[in-house]
């Protein structure tokens, strides 16, 4: 491996990775047509959403976390890799349906897709439940094809087992998470310590941890580097989600894939929001509660939210907490890997995952 920085990474991943699901997803297609023709169409089009968009993090730190931990078979850690994309847009499908978004990746997910499909034949009501029924369905296709692909990926029986193992705590804990950012959803106020807690179930263990330690796990390791690396992905699953709540919010749809006034339509009680409250005038507050949570809330009701945050710091206070969770991510490293380069990419990952504009 001689990759000159970060970027360079990420691109290549992202080629082998995109390459494997389109291969992969273009055999299940085939399948699914020996079933019926409009099992085809939604097996296609939950493949399409998946290639259409992401930056493949998850399968990247899968790769790196295998060639840290001295793996050299490229061809079947590119399959187990992308097994992992297969899963996390199983989650995101799902995550879709729960935060009640029509877009994903620059377009229109699942749900967008069937909604306008069946517009013209049913009811708006019944177009929406048939479209999210649908949705329910893209994600489970995608979480049983993530194990499928896993388990095609050749490593022994022993090593998958652990893989699956790993994944299966990660997904637990997402739960875990998730749960808690419904609870939030209409909770009037939860504390800064649960806003947190949400980011380490959601976040820091399935985004970052798990990575490294599924691809580590592959490669034949045991305990200690896991832990270095558990201690690595803790705070700068922290601080990815900090900064990915001020991107959010001060965005655009077009570098973000999603909806820009999802976050604010949602009343999503982040860290961003926190102390956006906390640090609001009388006035800034009346003004702030009044548009956070309103499914009425247009662009310049954002543009406002974005001015009162500025204006008060709650933004740059917290994409400061963001950088001190990514420095102490850093401090870490040398614990994982005593290879430069290896180090190198660690290091550049936890800078990007703060400072991040898509």
């Amino acid at each position: 491996m001689n990759y000159q920085d970060l970027t360079s990474y990420m691109l290549d991943i992202k080629k082998q990775i995109d390459s494997e699901l389109s291969h992969f997803y273009d055999q299940r297609i085939a399948d699914a047509a020996l079933l019926s023709s409009e099992y085809k169409k939604l097996v296609s089009d939950t493949a399409k959403q998946t290639l259409r968009g992401g930056k493949r993090l998850r399968p990247a730190l899968a790769v790196l976390g295998y060639r840290i931990a001295g793996g050299s078979e490229d061809d079947k850690i590119i399959k187990a890799a992308a097994a992992l994309e297969i899963f996390h847009n199983y989650l995101l499908i799902h995550d879709d349906i729960m935060d009640r978004d029509d877009r994903r990746h620059g377009g229109a997910n699942i749900t967008g897709l069937y909604k306008k499909r069946l517009a013209k034949t049913l009811s708006e009501s019944e177009a929406q439940h048939v479209a999210d029924s649908f949705s329910i369905l893209a994600g489970d296709i995608n979480c049983g094809l993530s194990y499928e692909a896993l388990l095609a990926a050749g490593f022994s029986n022993e090593l998958t087992l652990r893989a699956t193992t790993r994944l299966n705590k990660a997904v637990f804990e997402v739960a875990a998470g998730q749960h808690l950012d419904v609870l939030g959803s209409y909770a009037k106020k939860l504390g800064l310590q649960n806003i947190i807690a949400i980011s380490q179930h959601k976040t820091a263990d399935y985004s970052v941890i798990m990575p490294l330690q599924f691809g580590a796990i592959l490669a034949g390791v045991e305990n200690g580097m896991l832990e270095s690396m558990s201690d690595y992905g803790q705070p700068l699953g922290i601080g990815f989600q900090l900064a990915d709540d001020v991107l959010g919010m001060f965005g655009n749809q077009k570098n973000t894939g999603k909806p820009i006034l999802s976050d604010l339509h949602e009343g999503k009680q982040t860290v961003l929001m926190h102390y956006g409250m906390q640090l609001a005038s009388p006035k800034q507050k009346k003004t702030l509660s009044y548009i956070v949570g309103n499914p009425r809330a247009n662009l310049a009701d954002l543009k406002v939210t974005r001015q009162i945050l500025e204006e008060n710091g709650a933004k740059a206070k917290t994409l400061i907490i963001a950088q001190e969770y990514s420095k102490k991510a850093i401090s870490f490293v040398p614990k994982i890997t005593t290879k430069v380069q290896l180090q190198k990419l660690l290091i550049d990952f936890a800078n990007y995952c703060v400072s991040r504009t898509n």
